[in-house]
């Protein structure tokens, strides 16, 4: 194990799908620091603790959505900076217990990175928080080496993805 880092990534089991983990490759490959990744695929990954303690890091990068990565931190006293790229309560109805935990995940971030502007201001009306940056993702190096794959016959609708408002009860899309 790497002897005290500045700073450590807290991920899940690292999965290649989606954007979200692209966040922590961007910061490490620019900073340095060190990736820990919990065995187990669960909110709440406790198999953190000992090495946190070992490592003692100045600060701790994590996700935030469902996961509950901020408690470990917490626990350990390292402040966080928190990638808030898919606000579980802006996507979906959660309950009290949930929205309780959302709230002090971001109310007791060191700094939150907001992935749209968006979430942003979804989370300005609904907590407070005072550091912040809007930092888009953009492709990294090794995602801009692709070999194009043919094109399908006809017209042909592409969604990339991003429920940023919810207005009178309907979802409005971040491309239309």
């Amino acid at each position: 194990m790497a002897h005290n880092p500045l700073f450590v990534y807290l991920q899940q089991a690292p999965q290649q799908v989606g954007s979200a983990y692209k966040y922590f490759q961007l910061l490490q490959n620019h900073y340095g620091g060190l990736m820990l990744t919990s065995e187990r695929n669960v909110a709440i990954p406790m198999d953190y603790n000992k090495d946190l303690k070992e490592l003692k890091p100045a600060l701790a990068f994590l996700r935030g959505d469902w996961l509950k990565y901020y408690q470990v931190a917490v626990e350990n006293n390292i402040p966080y900076i928190l990638i808030e790229q898919d606000v579980h309560s802006l996507r979906t109805k959660i309950g009290l217990r949930q929205i309780k935990c959302e709230k002090n995940m971001i109310e007791k971030a060191a700094g939150i990175i907001f992935t749209s502007k968006d979430h942003y201001e979804y989370c300005k009306e609904n907590y407070y928080f005072e550091n912040h940056a809007i930092i888009h993702l953009r492709p990294l190096r090794q995602d801009l080496a692709w070999l194009p794959k043919p094109k399908l016959k006809g017209k042909h609708l592409v969604y990339a993805g991003g429920v940023v408002k919810m207005a009178a009860g309907e979802l409005w899309l971040s491309m239309l």
